[in-house]
């Protein structure tokens, strides 16, 4: 039994990818499978060869199937990397900034909550030398958003959970580039500092309520920042 349908010209790749990550999704093709040669999928879907590679290579790069020499194109396990994928994120939430920018204040602060209970003394210190360098940035004149983002980065690995850091690591990965464009121009350099200290400062006291209270002044200020044109 067919399961493919044939595919209109107009978005042609991305239905095609949806098709058949759907296929995976229900079963229909199941790990360690093959999937159908590129001259079947062509005529079941009735698209050309470079619509049928490119989707392959989408579907390669959210990690849900692989190449091999010889056997064609495998269906793989599902794992944490293949679920929360970046292509596979921008594909669903294109054009959805705000949606993105609330997704990172409930994700990052779920993050924060926990790494107030599990961070370490070396987490701390790994946190407190991204704000020195963030110090450093802004003195010479640097890249600010580095720094700030490699706090952040510290600061989900501190609750050592991780879906929840890889899901923070695709959200950043996404608003960077929304965001870094023209950071330098935007940022406050007193705010830039202020905020991610008080993080810092919060978690070091082990305080919930200083924490929360950091929390939101950091989302505000990104907030200001994202809306200066």
């Amino acid at each position: 039994m067919n399961m493919l349908k044939q595919i209109k010209p107009l978005g042609a790749v991305e239905a095609v990818t949806k098709q058949i990550m759907d296929l995976i999704k229900s079963g229909y093709f199941k790990p360690h499978e093959k999937l159908p040669g590129e001259m079947e999928l062509m005529e079941m879907m009735n698209v050309g060869r470079s619509t049928i590679r490119e989707a392959k290579r989408i579907l390669s790069s959210m990690n849900l199937i692989e190449s091999r020499a010889g056997k064609g194109c495998i269906v793989k396990e599902v794992s944490v990397d293949s679920i929360f994928n970046e292509d596979m994120l921008e594909m669903l939430i294109r054009d959805e900034e705000e949606m993105l920018h609330e997704s990172r204040i409930l994700i990052e602060s779920q993050i924060a909550m926990l790494a107030l209970q599990r961070a370490t003394e070396a987490d701390l210190a790994k946190m407190q030398q991204c704000v020195e360098l963030l110090k450093r940035a802004i003195t010479i004149g640097g890249d600010v958003y580095e720094p700030g983002t490699a706090f952040h980065k510290a600061l989900s690995e501190a609750s050592y959970n991780r879906v929840m850091i890889k899901i923070h690591d695709l959200l950043s990965s996404t608003l960077v580039k929304l965001q870094k464009p023209g950071y330098e121009q935007k940022y406050d350099p007193d705010k830039e500092i202020q905020v991610h200290q008080d993080l810092v400062d919060a978690l070091k006291a082990r305080n919930k309520e200083m924490l929360m209270e950091a929390l939101d002044r950091h989302f505000e200020y990104v907030r200001e920042i994202s809306e200066k044109r």
